[in-house]
């Protein structure tokens, strides 16, 4: 539940930060820069446009390490 809650979250947020700033905050233009030069050196002029059509999978996972200590209550003056 926690794992698509967050996922959400964040296809809303960068939805938000595609269609309203336009802005790549995120850095995806540097990672298709330095995994895929020969498609950048394509689209690098226009990136503006290809940033607001780019798709996007968010795999969240979510581990706890601790519970032990949400369990325990301390009472103070006893």
């Amino acid at each position: 539940v926690a794992e698509e809650q967050l996922r959400d979250d964040l296809e809303r947020l960068i939805n938000k930060i595609k269609t309203e700033y336009v802005s790549d905050i995120f850095g995806f233009g540097n990672s298709v820069y330095k995994h895929y030069p020969k498609l950048w050196k394509e689209i690098k002029d226009d990136w503006d446009n290809e940033f607001k059509n780019i798709e996007v999978s968010i795999k969240p996972e979510i581990k706890i390490l601790n519970t032990g200590i949400l369990n325990k209550s301390i009472k103070i003056g006893e």
